[in-house]
C-alpha cells in the first residue's frame, strides 16, 4: 500500500487503490425525474408520471415518462426538456 500519511496517522492508500463511487439505479432514477420536471416549458413543468433507470459500469439507460401542460408543442417540448438534462449539455 502506497500513499500519503493523514496528519498525525497512519498512511492513507493511493487514489486509484481506494475503490470506486457506485451510484445506485434508484437514485439516477430520482435525479432523471427531478430534471425532467423542472423543464423550463415555457414557464410552465411537466408532470413526471414514471421513469426507470439502469447503471451499467459508468453508462446510465434513463427512461422517464411525463405528462405535458396544456398546449404544448409535442417535439419542441420533449427536445428542450430532453436538452435540459442531456449528458454534455449546457444548463
Amino acid at each position: 500500500m502506497t500513499g500519503t500519511p493523514a496528519a498525525g496517522g497512519p498512511a492513507r492508500p493511493a487514489p486509484a487503490e481506494r475503490g470506486r463511487t457506485v451510484v445506485a439505479d434508484r437514485a439516477v432514477r430520482r435525479i432523471a425525474e427531478r430534471a425532467a420536471g423542472e423543464a423550463d416549458l415555457a414557464g410552465r413543468h411537466a408532470r413526471v408520471t414514471r421513469g426507470t433507470a439502469t447503471v451499467r459500469g459508468s453508462r446510465a439507460d434513463v427512461a422517464v415518462d411525463v405528462r405535458l401542460p396544456y398546449p404544448a408543442a409535442l417535439g419542441e417540448t420533449g427536445s428542450g426538456s430532453a436538452a435540459g438534462w442531456r449528458p454534455g449539455s449546457p444548463s
